[in-house]
């Protein structure tokens, strides 16, 4: 409960063993790489993602970081989302914007990645899966804003309805009723 990671800037990921009282530079296995988001699960198992289609993971609060993967077909990686500590996506956008944003998929742990499809025109900025079916993605492309979800653990997504001409860049849902977009 006292773990936790804080990427202050884009190349640059601190972690704290002590709630925050005192901060230290992680060691990445790669530098001046633009990191987009990291995500931890109680156990210290984490992830980060970011540019080039970039996923590092780390086994526990002990361990190296490790490059799971880079390239494919992403330019970025924006949000990474795990229910437990096998079950997770990272969400972004493509290099080409006309084949829709890039969603990633592990069952395993992020030792591979399978790609989910989705039909929007857009890139997505932030990703949160309260349950391994119940997910929310958040974006937008050239003045287009969207909210997604998915009933079926990212092998259909909807778009939702929403009222704003605002730009989303990052959702959270606690469950699968309460959830905020900003």
């Amino acid at each position: 409960p006292w773990n936790g990671w804080l990427r202050p800037c884009s190349s640059d990921l601190l972690m704290t063993q002590n709630g925050g009282i005192s901060w230290e530079n992680a060691e990445l296995p790669v530098s001046f790489i633009g990191l987009n988001s990291v995500y931890a699960t109680t156990n210290g198992k984490g992830y980060v993602v970011g540019e080039n289609g970039l996923i590092l993971t780390r086994v526990s609060w002990n361990e190296p970081w490790l490059m799971m993967s880079e390239g494919q077909d992403i330019e970025e990686l924006r949000s990474v989302s795990f229910t437990d500590d096998l079950i997770g996506w990272a969400v972004g956008l493509k290099r080409s914007v006309d084949t829709g944003p890039a969603i990633l998929h592990t069952a395993d742990g992020g030792t591979t990645w399978m790609e989910q499809s989705c039909d929007i025109p857009s890139d997505l900025e932030s990703v949160c899966f309260v349950d391994t079916n119940h997910g929310w993605a958040t974006g937008g492309w050239m003045n287009t804003n969207c909210i997604v979800n998915t009933i079926e653990g990212g092998i259909n997504w909807n778009m939702q309805s929403f009222d704003t001409t605002c730009y989303m860049r990052s959702i959270f849902f606690t469950d699968l009723m309460n959830g905020w977009a900003v």
